[in-house]
């Protein structure tokens, strides 16, 4: 038993796999604060550690349930915090102000899903004794059932987002 040590890691390779890659980004975090501002940097930086939290705790044990946040806000990564590392000509129309206003709201986002989960996660919940549940020799019909009905009634309304969309440019257009 170590001393300090209140709990125990549930994942173990997970949670040294976001220290390496946590540690693999701040190497190229400073690879690349010498080719572009640091402004810019540091908000991929910040958008990448509010992003791991909810995977670091959920590994660490200290938040139980299944990891969807955790998988959420570590997709956060890939639109935010990589086109400003990998330098994308979009990100050059913004100025840096821009850029870490922007960064300081997916963060502050990311932050606050993390303490409402953790605090959902962390507090009890009841038990109940009895569920219901669809039969198993049901279940596998009924799904096909609704899959079908779904899919039937989805098609004849894809047309309705093209149109939408052309009649709000088209009123935008016309101010």
């Amino acid at each position: 038993m170590t001393l300090g040590r209140t709990h125990i890691d549930r994942y173990p390779q997970l949670v040294l796999g976001i220290k390496l890659f946590l540690l693999l980004w701040m190497g190229y975090f400073l690879y690349r604060l010498a080719l572009d501002p640091e402004n810019i940097q540091t908000s991929a930086f910040i958008i990448v550690v509010t992003s791991l939290l909810p995977g670091y705790f959920w590994a660490k044990g200290r938040s139980s349930g299944l990891p969807i946040l955790p998988l959420h806000t570590f997709m956060l990564i890939w639109p935010f915090a990589i086109p400003l590392v990998a330098g994308s000509p979009a990100i050059k129309v913004y100025n840096q102000d821009e850029i870490f206003f922007s960064a300081l709201s997916v963060a502050l986002y990311a932050l606050s899903a993390t303490a409402a989960w953790y605090l959902i996660t962390r507090r009890g919940y009841k038990v109940r004794k009895a569920y219901y549940v669809i039969p198993t020799k049901h279940g596998y019909k009924l799904f096909i059932t609704f899959l079908v009905i779904g899919s039937v009634l989805a098609e004849p309304f894809n047309w309705i987002p093209v149109y939408f969309q052309l009649f709000v440019r088209s009123f935008y257009h016309s101010w």
